[in-house]
């Protein structure tokens, strides 16, 4: 009886007692020199990750445990291969789409890696792409490309058909400086993680300007990739600062974990980053590997009520 009026005070108290699990802990790496060669972007697909292995000109395909599947792609310009890919990610038919910065285009496959187009022209017209680094896909399986060399977001269909587009380069609300990294949230909105600038921009699925933050002094260094949470928070790569940083989905800072080094839970110059369904946080880091984080104890205020009779028994 008395264990059992702990448990309900415990849920009850639970939602305002705590408001963010804090920095997730390290889990496991895997991947070396011999494996991968500058890894950029990642996807993650039920249990498997997806990675672009820029200088091998290929995509690796590894479970979330980090053994490997499959993998496909070679060096070259002809269909289903590639000059370097840079960002990888899922439709909601499962299959990869893959960004190549070098060929200036996007290749579609199953996520078995078989070829089922490829589009996109280089240049700085309209529908055209211009190093291009990183991408994204909303929930009508339309695809965002962040074209860094020409300071722009281009939307497309997700055969490659042109929509739209919008930023011009400078700092100013709305102005990109570089973007490297984009992502999609649940409601539709589209956050930018630019180089030059030092910060994240918040957009509408329309390209309306929404808000910011970071900039000059901020400690936001270099941000490289972006994504975001079950919970709608944005989490984002510091390539310069060897770190990831947690922000609520309006800039309000949460916590960040990571210093330079090649130990477990160390960055060098971190690039793509991925978080599953169950919370887990995976992070391409310049070591040449995929580290793995999460939250090894549930807090209390994300526990059942069989998790917590366990605890307490």
């Amino acid at each position: 009886m008395f264990i059992g009026v702990i448990l309900v005070a415990l849920l009850l108290v639970a939602p305002t007692a705590i408001q963010d699990a804090g920095a997730p802990q390290f889990k496991l790496a895997f991947g070396s020199r011999a494996q991968f060669y500058g890894p950029r972007g990642i996807a993650i697909l039920g249990k498997n990750l997806y990675i672009a292995d820029y200088g091998n000109s290929r995509i690796q395909e590894f479970t979330v445990d980090g053994k490997p599947v499959r993998s496909w792609g070679t060096h070259g310009t002809d269909p289903g291969q590639f000059l370097g890919p840079s960002d990888v990610a899922v439709d909601h038919s499962s299959h990869v789409f893959v960004l190549d910065f070098l060929g200036q285009r996007v290749e579609e496959f199953t996520s078995e890696g078989v070829l089922l187009a490829t589009w996109g022209e280089p240049g700085t017209g309209p529908g055209q792409i211009y190093g291009a680094f990183g991408f994204a896909i909303d929930a009508s399986d339309n695809v965002y490309i962040a074209d860094s060399y020409a300071d722009r977001i281009n939307k497309f269909t997700h055969d490659g058909q042109y929509l739209s587009s919008w930023g011009t380069h400078g700092s100013g609300n709305g102005q990109l400086g570089r973007p490297s990294g984009i992502t999609i949230d649940a409601n539709g909105d589209i956050y930018v993680c630019e180089i030059d600038n030092n910060r994240i921009q918040k957009f509408s699925a329309a390209g309306e300007y929404l808000s910011q933050w970071g900039a000059a002094g901020s400690g936001l260094t270099c941000p490289e990739r972006i994504t975001t949470d079950g919970d709608g928070n944005v989490l984002v790569t510091d390539w310069c600062g060897s770190r990831v940083l947690k922000f609520t989905r309006d800039g309000g800072y949460l916590t960040s974990w990571g210093s330079h080094g090649s130990f477990d839970g160390q960055f060098v110059a971190p690039e793509g980053i991925a978080v599953d369904a169950s919370g887990d946080v995976y992070v391409v880091d310049g070591n040449q590997r995929i580290e793995r984080f999460g939250y090894l104890q549930t807090p209390i205020g994300q526990m059942t009520w069989g998790r917590l009779k366990a605890r307490y028994r």
